[in-house]
């Protein structure tokens, strides 16, 4: 199914809502964690991240993470020793 702006199927809805939960566990939590939580809430997010373009959500999903974390080429350029999304 394409991306659409105005219908996501219930499943869509689902790996976007992951998705969206996923980021926002690690803005909230990212600093207040050991590097073994920051790592799952990371891999949290890949999951999500990878769950929605499966979905094909990829370009939404791409422009929820630049709004959390900035553009690609900065996050893969800040990125944690553990290999995660940077804060």
């Amino acid at each position: 199914m394409p991306e659409s702006p105005e219908y996501h199927s219930p499943w869509q809805q689902e790996v976007l809502r992951r998705l969206v939960h996923a980021i926002k566990q690690r803005k909230e939590q990212g600093n207040g964690v050991n590097k073994e939580g920051l790592k799952l809430l990371d891999e949290a997010i890949f999951n999500a991240f990878v769950e929605c373009k499966e979905a094909d959500l990829g370009e939404k999903a791409e422009n929820l993470l630049e709004e959390a974390f900035g553009p690609r080429e900065e996050r893969e350029g800040r990125r944690k020793p553990h290999g995660g999304v940077p804060e």
